[in-house]
């Protein structure tokens, strides 16, 4: 499971940042934007972001760790 660049769809209300969510991956290549979209964090991005960093969710961390989608 990797960080990723924000990515969004357009019938989901939420953005990702993790490879490795449940809800990203249910996503086909063809649905998948670059970016948030304007839409929140996925809840499960997040705890898997908090789980990556002893707890900690630190939105300019994860930004600083940005690979390639």
């Amino acid at each position: 499971m990797s960080s990723a660049r924000a990515f969004h769809s357009p019938r989901q209300k939420i953005h990702h940042r993790d490879r490795g969510c449940g809800a990203g991956l249910i996503l086909s290549p063809d649905e998948l934007r670059a970016g948030t979209g304007g839409k929140d964090l996925c809840p499960e991005c997040a705890e898997l972001a908090r789980a990556k960093n002893g707890g900690l969710f630190e939105p300019a961390f994860l930004e600083s760790r940005q690979i390639a989608t």
